[in-house]
Order: C-alpha cells, then sequence, then structure tokens
C-alpha cells in the first residue's frame, strides 16, 4: 500500500480537487467530520476554516492532504479502507481533527484510491499540528498496514528503471496538461547526459530524441524542451551534478548558437495547436467548437449616452501596453503579470462562492471563463477590449495562438504571486535588519583597520628598513598586519564553502561528548559576486553593505595591489576565498617553522647555559669545600693546641710550684726563632696572602661572567618580544630563564658566605 501526503495552502482548491477527481476518474463522496456546518458547500467551509487558521496561528498550510493507494490489482472493502484511513491519520498526529473522504475510481477497471484533507489547526490549543517525519511514519505504517491486510508489499522507494529523480510539483503539472511521461523524458535524458563526453554530443543527441537543448530564461542554466513544448531543467535535481560541473561538462558548445526557451517552447506548443483544438473540440462536443469567448462587447442595439469613463489603472495599462507589442504573452510576462486562464470549474465555484459572500454580506469577486491577467496583488483581470483599447476580434486572433493548457489557473497564480510578495517581503525585512543591526566584530575590525591607516598611517619592513605608509597602501598593510584579506567571492568560492560547511558539520558530529568542544569554525553563506572577509584562521564572513563602503575599500585595495611600491603583485580584481585562505595557511606554515627554529635555538642555549652553569658550580663547590675543609683544619689542630697546653699546666701546676724555688736561676727570656723557623712562618704568611688574593680575582671573574649571562638573557627577551609583536605569536617560556639564574647567583653568594 502507498500512504502518500503533504502540507496544502489552498484548502478550496484541494477540496474541488478532491469533488471533481481527474484523468477520467469518479469522484465519490465517502465522509466528512466537522465540515457539516456548511451542509451545501464544503469548498467554503474549507475556505473559512483555512482563513480561521491563519487569522490565529499564522499558518499558511493548515491542511494536510492524504492519499491512500494500493496495488491495482488488489481489492479492499470499505470497512478497511475507513480502518486504513483511522491508522493513517492516527500516525501522523490528527486523531479527532476535521477531515474529508472522498474516492476516486477508474470506471474501466475498477481501481480506487482514497483523498483525505485534514483540518491541522487545534481550536483548543490555538496552534497548528506538526506532522513530524510523516514520510517515514507513512512508510512504516504502510508495512503495518500490508501486514495485517494480506496485501502485497509494495516499495516506496525509486525503481531501478526510474533513474531520475521525480520530477518537482511545476514539472509534474506541466506534463499533466500537455499530456506527456515527464518520468520516461527525465530518464532519457539523464541517459544522454552521462553517455555524452561533452555539448556538442549531448546537443545532438537531444536533437535525436525530437527535443532541444535551449538556454534558460531567469537563471544561467540550460534547458530541455520535449517535443510537446515542456520545460526540463538541466539542473542537480536531474544530473546529480551542480550547474558549474554542468557547464563544465559542455564547456566545448558555443551557447551564443542555443535558442532561447521559451521560444522554442512558445514554437512546438503551436505546432500541437490544430491537434490540441481538435482534442478540445472532442471534449466539448456539442458545446461549440472552442469554450467561450472571453470578450465584454455585444452585438446587441447601441445604448443611450454614457458617463465619462474611468481612467485606467496601472495593471490595466500594463496589459494595453503590452498588446500593443508582436508578442502579447512575451509583454505581459516582462511586465511581472502572469497570463491565466478560468476555466470553466473554477469560473462555477467562484460563482458559488461569490453568492455565498453576498449572502454573508460579505465581497468576493465572482470569475468568469475566459483569459485574464493576475497582478502582483493578486487581482484578475480579464482581457477584453476596455483593457486592451482593441476591437474584440482583434483581441480573439492575439489570443488564439497561445495554448489554454499550458497557463496556469487563476488561483495557481495567486498563489504564486503571494509566494513571490512573500519573498520580496521577506527580503526587505532582511535588509532592514542588516541597515539595524550593529557591525560586527570582523567588520569593527576593519573599521578600525581603516581609521588607523587614515589617522596615523602604517608601519611596515621594506628592503630590511621600516617605513611608514599612507593611503592606500598604509589600509592594506593594516588589514594584513590584522589577518583579514577582503575577497570576491567566485563560483568555486561556493562550492569550497558548501564542502567546508558540510565538513565542519560532519566534524562536529563526530565529535567525543565526553571531550572538551572543539573550537568550530565558521563559514558564512555567500552568492557569487559579494565581497566578503577572510581571517587568519580561514573562517570566512558575510560583509554587511550598510556598515561598510564595499565599493570605495575594494577600489584602494586594488589601487595598493597595483602600487610598484607593495611587495604583492599587480591586480585588478580581489583574491578569492580559495586563495585568501590558501595564503594564509601559508603564513600560518611559515610562522610555525620559525617559531620551531627559534625554539629549538633557544633550547639549545638554554641546554649549554645550563652545563656551563653546572660546571662552574661544581668547581666553586670543589673550591668551597676545599677552602672549609683546610680552615676547619686549622681551627681543629689549634683548639687541640690549646686544649693539651691546658691540660698539662693543670697537670704539672704543682710540680711546678714545689720546684720553683729549685730551678728559679734557670729561668730566664724566651729564646728568639731560628732561620728556619723563621723562613717557615713567612712562606706561610706568602701562601695565604697568595691564597687570599686568587679567591678575590677568582669572584671578580665570577662576578663579571655573572653580569655579561644576565646582558645576554636581556638582549635575548628583547628579541622575542620584538619576534612576538611582529608575528603575532607571545613570547616563548625561555622569557623567565634570567630571572633563574639570578636566583641560582644568589644561593652560591649564599653558600661562600
Amino acid at each position: 500500500m502507498f500512504l502518500k501526503g503533504n502540507l496544502h495552502g489552498d484548502a478550496a482548491a484541494l477540496i474541488r480537487y478532491m469533488l471533481t477527481a481527474e484523468n477520467g476518474e469518479v469522484a465519490q463522496f465517502v465522509e466528512q467530520r466537522g465540515f457539516d456546518f456548511f451542509n451545501a458547500d464544503p469548498v467554503a467551509a474549507a475556505r473559512l476554516m483555512q482563513q480561521m487558521a491563519e487569522a490565529k496561528s499564522n499558518s499558511t498550510m493548515p491542511f494536510f492532504h492524504g492519499q491512500l493507494r494500493t496495488d491495482p490489482k488488489e481489492r479492499l472493502t470499505d470497512a478497511h479502507w475507513i480502518e486504513a484511513i483511522d491508522r493513517y491519520e492516527k500516525r501522523v498526529g490528527f486523531k479527532d481533527q476535521p477531515r474529508f473522504v472522498t474516492a476516486h475510481i477508474d470506471p474501466a477497471t475498477g481501481e480506487k484510491h482514497f483523498h483525505v484533507a485534514w483540518f491541522r489547526f487545534d481550536a483548543e490549543r490555538e496552534c497548528v499540528i506538526d506532522p513530524g517525519l510523516f514520510k517515514v511514519k507513512l512508510r512504516e505504517e504502510a508495512r503495518f498496514i500490508e501486514q495485517d491486510f494480506g496485501l502485497r508489499q509494495l516499495d516506496n522507494w525509486r525503481q531501478p528503471h526510474d533513474r531520475a529523480r521525480a520530477a518537482k510539483r511545476a514539472e509534474f503539472e506541466q506534463s499533466r496538461r500537455l499530456d506527456t511521461d515527464d518520468r520516461k523524458i527525465r530518464n532519457a535524458i539523464l541517459e544522454r547526459f552521462e553517455q555524452s563526453d561533452g555539448g556538442r554530443a549531448f546537443n545532438a543527441a537531444m536533437l535525436a530524441q525530437g527535443c532541444e537543448l535551449t538556454n534558460g530564461d531567469r537563471r544561467n542554466c540550460f534547458v530541455v524542451i520535449d517535443q510537446a513544448g515542456g520545460y526540463h531543467a538541466l539542473n542537480k535535481a536531474l544530473t546529480g551534478k551542480t550547474l558549474a560541473e554542468i557547464e563544465a561538462r559542455l564547456a566545448d558548445l558555443d551557447r551564443s548558437q542555443l535558442r532561447n526557451a521559451s521560444a522554442v517552447s512558445h514554437e512546438r506548443q503551436q505546432q500541437r495547436q490544430p491537434a490540441r483544438a481538435a482534442q478540445e473540440k472532442g471534449k466539448y462536443a456539442g458545446a461549440g467548437d472552442a469554450p467561450a469567448k472571453a470578450t465584454t462587447l455585444s452585438d446587441g442595439p447601441a445604448r443611450g449616452p454614457q458617463g465619462q469613463k474611468k481612467p485606467l489603472g496601472k495593471t490595466a495599462s500594463e496589459i494595453r501596453t503590452a498588446a500593443a507589442t508582436a508578442d502579447f504573452a512575451k509583454g505581459i510576462e516582462e511586465r511581472g503579470l502572469i497570463l491565466v486562464y478560468v476555466s470553466r470549474e473554477e469560473a462555477q465555484a467562484s460563482q458559488r462562492a461569490h453568492a455565498y459572500a453576498k449572502a454573508a454580506g460579505r465581497q468576493n469577486r465572482a470569475l468568469k471563463e475566459g483569459f485574464g491577467v493576475v497582478d502582483a496583488r493578486g487581482n484578475l483581470y480579464r482581457i477584453d477590449a476596455r483593457t486592451t483599447g482593441e476591437h474584440w476580434k482583434k483581441v480573439e486572433s492575439q489570443l488564439a495562438g497561445i495554448d489554454r493548457a499550458s497557463l496556469l489557473s487563476a488561483a495557481a497564480a495567486r498563489a504564486v504571486m503571494s509566494d513571490a510578495n512573500r519573498a520580496a517581503w521577506a527580503e526587505q525585512q532582511h535588509i532592514e535588519r542588516e541597515k539595524a543591526r550593529a557591525p560586527s566584530f570582523i567588520e569593527q575590525k576593519i573599521i578600525n583597520c581603516e581609521n588607523r591607516a587614515r589617522i596615523s598611517g602604517s608601519v611596515a619592513e621594506r628592503d630590511g628598513q621600516t617605513v611608514t605608509l599612507h593611503g592606500a597602501e598604509a589600509f592594506a598593510a593594516a588589514l594584513d598586519q590584522a589577518g583579514i584579506a577582503v575577497v570576491r567571492v567566485t563560483a568555486a568560492d561556493v562550492q569550497a564553502l558548501d564542502a567546508l560547511r558540510r565538513d565542519e558539520e560532519f566534524a562536529g558530529l563526530a565529535a567525543d561528548v565526553g571531550h572538551e568542544a572543539r573550537k568550530s569554525r565558521h563559514f558564512d553563506k555567500l552568492e557569487v559576486g559579494e565581497l566578503a572577509a577572510v581571517d587568519k584562521r580561514g573562517n570566512v564572513y558575510r560583509l554587511n553593505p550598510h556598515r561598510l563602503d564595499l565599493e570605495d575599500i575594494e577600489a584602494r585595495l586594488i589601487d595598493a595591489a597595483k602600487s610598484s611600491s607593495m611587495p604583492t603583485p599587480t591586480s585588478s580584481t580581489l583574491p578569492g576565498i580559495i586563495e585568501a585562505r590558501a595564503g594564509f595557511a601559508i603564513k600560518r606554515e611559515q610562522t610555525a617553522q620559525l617559531w620551531q627554529d627559534r625554539r629549538a635555538e633557544n633550547a639549545r642555549a638554554s641546554a649549554l647555559r645550563s652545563q656551563n652553569r653546572a660546571e662552574e658550580t661544581s668547581a666553586r663547590s670543589v673550591d668551597r669545600a676545599t677552602r672549609t675543609t683546610i680552615a676547619t683544619a686549622e681551627r681543629t689542630l689549634f683548639k687541640a693546641a690549646r686544649g693539651g697546653f691546658s691540660a698539662a699546666a693543670a697537670a704539672l701546676g704543682t710540680v711546678a710550684k714545689a720546684i720553683e724555688g729549685l730551678f728559679d736561676f734557670l729561668s730566664g727570656p724566651t729564646a728568639p726563632p731560628t732561620r728556619e723557623e723563621a723562613e717557615g712562618m713567612q712562606r706561610t704568611a706568602d701562601e695565604r696572602h697568595a691564597e687570599a688574593a686568587d679567591y678575590a680575582a677568582a669572584a671578580e671573574t665570577e662576578t663579571a661572567r655573572d653580569w655579561q649571562q644576565h646582558a645576554e638573557k636581556t638582549q635575548q627577551q628583547e628579541q622575542n618580544l620584538s619576534f612576538a609583536q611582529r608575528y603575532g605569536t607571545p613570547p616563548t617560556a625561555e622569557a623567565n630563564l634570567g630571572r633563574e639564574h639570578d636566583d641560582e647567583r644568589e644561593r652560591g653568594r649564599e653558600l661562600e658566605r
């Protein structure tokens, strides 16, 4: 079973489609719930329900259109169909919501499928119910229904023979109006495109198929016109390739030799006009050769004097101007209007709505069958003698060559105009927000660079000398020092940004939850030809033209690049995003290499200084240990000598007193030292003086060496600071070595003391 659905914004058109059916099918009413407060006209009920939802929820698509279909060879009972519908609405969250159910039956085969219109507005909560990912839900529910009802399992996915993707709604409706097989045509175009090795071969293959390769009307793309005059854009949805890749694939084709798509389509539809007229004659058998003429003049008797005619409005004047051209339809399109054809069914529905509005005391203009023009406000103007200024016979001749089936209905044209107005309003709101918002940080940096360059100029190095720049060169140098490049976006840049955004999204999804959040990159969505800014990290930012004079910035940067004094090559245009990011990447690599070399050099110098300090410290330690040992030995010997003399004196005191009288005559003055003793004492004194002199010289040498190392370290710190200011990177940890060296010197002096 196939379960399909889509949001719908035109409730009246949806109900009319469900009640009338198409392609020879017969519509059968099944049931309704919540639509019965207008017993006579469910279309009017749906319209009022839509107005209520739009007023209370601002929703433009308050209805949901569901379709249920089985295999043509399988049949279900009415009870099974109702059960399937109930399960459908429960799965998408529309349980107990108002619904309108019809069945479309093929009289020839008896095949039946159902259409359901659900009103999504919840009156109690005053909000619109969101069905969520309803396509996934419906695929799952279809499999469950097949199992419960014993149906053959069907595949919702694209079949192998349908290699091309399904057409969009506009192309599908066009194929239905022209009675062509859009799937077959799209598959043939894709097959020929993949088999062709260039533009000429593909063009020849299209001509062999009865199609023609043309230039698109609005976008810079190729359009294939089929045998019936239908449009088939050669875009990514059909070929799987971007417009740039398609243009590169067909580069050998001279586009100036290709015709315009609208001209080829009009020509082919004109060729099919006799066959279409015969088909219409058979369709309206007994009602004349053609539908009613869109005229307002009559051939009756002349009326009396009339008052002054009301002057033509803006839209009517545009219609009259277009009528004076050779191609009336093209003139209407060039003036931003839409040529429509009001069918008999649409006119009848409009008459019913007009009668209801009149009974309710409201205004609702009734439509008449025939050609008309819808303007930007959604108003419909009939094409008649008054608007065109021509006789009705000439008006008929102008409209005779237009294929009515290829034109939009009045409701569809109003929907197109409404979408266009909504898009224009959104663009205007975007412009107003851009005017009101404050400058971003990247824009503020550019403004600061501009002010600094204008006031004080910019300092740069030229041929090893520091010079001051002014004017455009100063502004360019300031941007370069700030790590900012102003670029012009190219088609290749747009593709590269799309790839970068996808990579960033995948990288964010692949990041571990437990780790620190990675610093995301910034890549704004840009269009070809816009000016943007690229920073030194490779981020890309959109520039607000309401905050910066982008034309003046571009002119000054180009002038600076062309100047002979600038080191960059001369150029007449700004670089692209890819070129700017590559330049910053090279600078980052060069800076990283410079810092790596500087760190390696500092590490080697630090290791050498550490080794020298270690050797000097070891030598000083040995020297201090030796002197300490000598001094300690001397003090020990002196104390020992003093201790021995005192003990001897204490022991012999009594004896000395006893024999003092006996040996008194022997005592006398102390004898002078001998020559050997005097020479030994002199040598000892000389050695003491020489040792003191050597120690003083060593201390002076150490002090001088310390001051020299301190001066070298100060000079190294100044060089590191200058290097960091030039390349925007903070100094390394080597800046603290001077303080460590001072601490080591103080510790050595304390040990010496």
